[in-house]
């Protein structure tokens, strides 16, 4: 949304006031599917927090003393109650606030997914544009290959492979733990080949249509050199490209829930395993609660982004972001 002028202040500040009120709607949407869907789960958290010693009197007692024998209803307006004041609530078993344990455990979980997304990207847009510009030599079929490979490994099993070969057998990085840059090379790389298989695809198929357009021969024309012709039109390829990874990153916070655990890295997913192991609700719902507005702020971000990456980009009276 760049070059905005003076006729579209209002259109603009409209449709960001829609995207903020569906932004809120969607987040309490969240709130209450998730706290339906933990109702369905087998086991009781009061039965689980007494043990196997647990009398029903002991759990019924606990049960009250927690609210979870409160009608449903009840329990969730008093928990949207709280997500409106920025109480997520107290964990049932750490007994200390679910906001503290999250706030404790996200910058771990964002230092991850942003060196993934940062490695990704890189990776990706590097092979993508060298497969773009070498197209049907052996460059873009090994670019292809790897594409098809990187997203075809699930996380995990590469997490493993990777701790196998560079932490096991060969010894060059550790292989659990997080306190220094080597720690964190694993694990972001094991997130990121996923991520770089399909930027560079996308890049790929981006780029080439994009040299096809009339402007790309316009500028040749002009006797501008190819590295300014191929920069001038990698702008306007990453359009669809950003959209799609602004996604992606969102998956990277979700892969980070098998990947913290095959690491043994600190961040919300290790965090989320145990809460469900648990069945600690108060803790999974404001896991999720979290990932959600992450996930949702990001599509926000990625549409205010459009008209920097592509002036033609505007904001319509009555709609979103529209090429014009």
């Amino acid at each position: 949304m760049a070059c905005f002028g003076a006729s579209t202040i209002n259109p603009v500040l409209r449709y960001l006031a829609r995207r903020i009120l569906l932004f809120v709607l969607t987040l309490i949407g969240v709130a209450v599917v998730v706290a339906a869907l933990l109702r369905l789960v087998p086991g009781d958290p009061a039965a689980v927090f007494l043990g196997e010693n647990a009398t029903p009197e002991g759990v019924a007692e606990l049960r009250h003393a927690l609210g979870l024998d409160a009608p449903w209803p009840l329990q969730l307006g008093r928990y949207l109650s709280g997500v409106a004041r920025g109480d997520l609530g107290d964990s049932l078993f750490q007994r200390v606030p679910v906001s503290t344990l999250i706030g404790e455990r996200l910058p771990a979980t964002l230092e991850l997914a942003l060196a993934a997304l940062a490695l990704g990207v890189a990776l990706g847009g590097i092979l993508g544009v060298v497969s773009a510009l070498k197209r049907g030599t052996l460059a873009d079929l090994a670019v292809m290959i790897f594409a098809q490979l990187g997203v075809s490994m699930p996380v995990f099993w590469l997490g493993i492979l990777l701790t196998a070969l560079f932490a096991v057998h060969w010894g060059f990085l550790p292989a659990v733990g997080r306190g220094s840059l080597a720690h964190l090379v694993l694990p972001a790389l094991a997130l990121g080949v996923g991520l770089a298989a399909i930027a560079s695809r996308l890049v790929r198929a981006s780029l080439l249509e994009t040299l096809r357009e009339p402007y790309v021969h316009a500028a040749r024309a002009r006797g501008l050199s190819d590295v300014r012709v191929v920069a001038h039109a990698l702008r306007n390829a990453l359009v669809p490209v950003v959209s799609v990874l602004g996604v992606r990153f969102g998956a990277l916070l979700g892969g980070s829930v098998l990947t913290e655990n095959v690491f043994g890295w600190p961040g919300l997913g290790s965090l989320a395993v145990t809460a469900i192991s648990q069945r600690d609700f108060p803790l999974i719902q404001g896991i999720v609660f979290v990932f959600a507005s992450i996930f949702l702020g990001l599509h926000l971000a990625i549409d205010l982004a459009y008209g920097v990456l592509d002036p033609r980009i505007r904001i319509e009276a009555g709609g979103g972001p529209s090429a014009t």
